[in-house]
């Protein structure tokens, strides 16, 4: 019968849990693998202190960060991107519109979106109107609407 060990992991480890998490694992299993790999680190009085005190600074900071989405999530309702990327006779683009492009042309309206947030089937491909979600979280989603010229 193996003995249990406290751990707090230092990076996500599938089948075991995400960062920050505190668990009991083996202590074979965390000494010769977790530890090693710096995935883990033992869960010492000190270190759990220690991570209670940034958890709660990662929930004010969650709390502000929902705050800034929900703004952004507002100016992009009422946003229609205008883009001109360079197109053929026929209509057809040169290059696809994909998630960076989206994102780099909102940088120059001013509005911050990371391309992994922009949800889009597959690159815009095709001059005309097309929708694009961009989804801040399970919960806040807002439409897009893209004009390709």
């Amino acid at each position: 019968m193996s003995s249990m060990v406290k751990i707090i992991l230092l990076k996500d480890v599938s089948s075991v849990g995400q960062r920050n998490d505190v668990k009991s694992v083996r202590f074979g299993f965390a000494k010769n693998w977790l530890i090693p790999q710096k995935f883990a680190a033992l869960a010492t009085p000190r270190a759990l202190v220690e991570i209670s005190r940034k958890h709660g600074n990662a929930t004010q900071a969650g709390k502000q960060g929902a705050e800034q989405f929900q703004a952004v999530s507002e100016a992009l309702k009422d946003l229609t991107l205008v883009m001109r990327p360079k197109k053929t006779a026929k209509g057809t683009l040169y290059a696809a519109v994909d998630s960076i492009k989206i994102s780099e042309a909102l940088k120059k309206k001013k509005i911050i979106v990371d391309p992994k947030m922009i949800q889009i089937d597959e690159p815009i491909k095709k001059v005309g109107e097309h929708e694009v979600t961009v989804a801040f979280s399970d919960t806040l989603q807002s439409k897009l609407k893209i004009t390709i010229q």
